[in-house]
């Protein structure tokens, strides 16, 4: 494997991919970890307490793992290619760097470095492109969220209104619309 690879693609792995593994992945996996359990227990907690409001929110918890899901899969097809640019970039950096005392002494500053250039140029545009595929994403979770946190509001002044809801339940429910989707947010 280590004769296969080249130096720029080996030190990127090793420097890039687990860096991020070893750092942000705990953190990220306890924080949504942590949200996902705090989130479904409330849910429990509000369906047994009131079925209407329980389904409103079960109904916005289900559209926003639709999209996250929709996401992680348009991540998967593009990690590839990033993970390819970012070797390229190490690679040409490296290089650039190993023949740092040629280019000094021929004065050769600015002429050689057009590989450095391309390999910069390459991550840039992939990483804008991650960043232009999942704003859509991104965004449209927190519209979903913020969209069934009104909806439940509504829902509890409705059946309050109507009766259906004591007025203690329903300032509950209002509550419980800014706090179920607090922890996924």
């Amino acid at each position: 494997y280590f004769n296969d690879q080249s130096l720029g693609e080996l030190t990127g792995i090793t420097t890039t991919v687990l860096d991020e593994v070893e750092s942000t992945g705990p953190m990220v996996l306890v924080s949504i970890l942590g949200g996902l359990i705090n989130s479904a227990v409330m849910l429990l907690c509000v369906l047994f307490w009131d079925w209407r409001i329980g389904l409103l929110a079960l109904a916005g918890m289900a559209l926003y793992l639709l999209l996250l899901s929709r996401m992680e899969k348009q991540s998967a097809k593009i990690a590839p290619k990033r993970q390819r640019d970012e070797a390229r970039l190490v690679e040409a950096v490296l290089e650039q760097l190993q023949g740092m005392s040629v280019i000094k002494s021929f004065n050769l500053t600015g002429k050689g470095d057009k590989r450095v250039r391309q390999a910069l140029e390459g991550s840039r545009a992939n990483n804008l492109a991650v960043e232009k595929l999942f704003t859509p994403y991104i965004w449209g979770q927190e519209m979903v969220l913020h969209l069934f946190s009104v909806l439940i509001l509504a829902a509890s002044v409705g059946l309050c209104l109507t009766e259906a809801m004591s007025l203690a339940n329903a300032l509950m429910a209002v509550i419980v619309s800014f706090l179920i989707f607090s922890q996924i947010q």
